[in-house]
C-alpha cells in the first residue's frame, strides 16, 4: 500500500504543477484563477457564514434551503439513475449490517463482502464531497431557478455519478433478468431521449 503513495503524488503533482504554471502565465500568480474575476455569485454557503441578506435571512441558510427546493427535481429528471443508487444504497447497507457471517453467503447476501468497508466509505465521501459541497453552491441557488433545465446543474454534480453507478449496479445485476433488462434498457432510452432534447434544443 505505501509504495502506491508515490506513484499517485507524482500523478497528482504533475497536474497540479501544470495547473499552478497556468495560472501563474494567465494571472500572474499560481494561486491566482479566472473565477476570481467573474461577476456571477461563485461563492459557497461556508464563505458567508455569520452574515446576513437585506432582509435578514442567513445568506448561507438560503443558500442551501434555495438549492434544496430547485436542485433535486432537475437532477432527478437528468439523472434517474439517482433513484435507484439511494435504495441500491440501503440495500447494501441493510445487508452490510445484518448478514452475519454464519449465514450462507447467498447471491444477495454476497453484497456484504463485494464492497468491503473501505471501498464502500471512499465510494460515500465521494458522493458526499460532489453533493453536499454543491447543495452550499451560490450560482446555482440564485442565479439558477425552478424552471432551469437539470443540465444547468448537472456538470457541477456529473462527477458524483460514478459511486451512484458501482452501488446501482451491483444491486441491479442482482434482480432477476424480466426486471433487470426493462429496467436498464428504460434508461439507456430516457438518456437518449434527454440527449436529443437538449441538443436539438436551440434556446438550450
Amino acid at each position: 500500500m505505501l509504495w502506491e503513495i508515490p506513484s499517485v503524488a507524482l500523478g497528482a503533482g504533475i497536474m497540479a504543477a501544470g495547473l499552478l504554471l497556468y495560472n501563474y502565465h494567465v494571472f500572474g500568480s499560481p494561486l491566482d484563477y479566472g473565477y476570481h474575476y467573474t461577476v456571477m455569485p461563485v461563492k459557497f454557503a461556508y464563505q458567508y457564514l455569520g452574515q446576513v441578506n437585506s432582509a435578514g435571512q442567513s445568506i448561507p441558510i438560503k443558500i442551501i434551503t434555495d438549492n434544496l427546493k430547485n436542485v433535486p427535481q432537475a437532477l432527478i429528471t437528468g439523472f434517474p439513475i439517482l433513484i435507484i443508487g439511494v435504495v441500491a444504497f440501503f440495500v447494501v447497507m441493510y445487508f452490510k449490517f445484518f448478514h452475519k457471517k454464519d449465514q450462507p453467503n447467498g447471491y444477495w447476501n454476497s453484497l456484504r463482502d463485494e464492497l468491503p468497508w473501505d471501498r464502500l466509505l471512499a465510494l460515500i465521501g465521494w458522493f458526499l464531497s460532489v453533493y453536499v459541497l454543491y447543495m452550499m453552491y451560490e450560482f446555482t441557488a440564485e442565479y439558477l431557478n425552478e424552471a432551469a433545465s437539470f443540465f444547468r446543474y448537472a456538470r457541477y454534480y456529473l462527477p458524483g455519478l460514478f459511486p451512484v453507478a458501482i452501488v446501482a449496479a451491483l444491486v441491479v445485476a442482482r434482480l432477476p433478468k424480466k426486471f433487470c433488462i426493462p429496467l436498464v434498457a428504460a434508461i439507456v432510452v430516457a438518456g437518449v431521449v434527454l440527449y436529443f432534447q437538449v441538443a436539438l434544443n436551440p434556446h438550450a
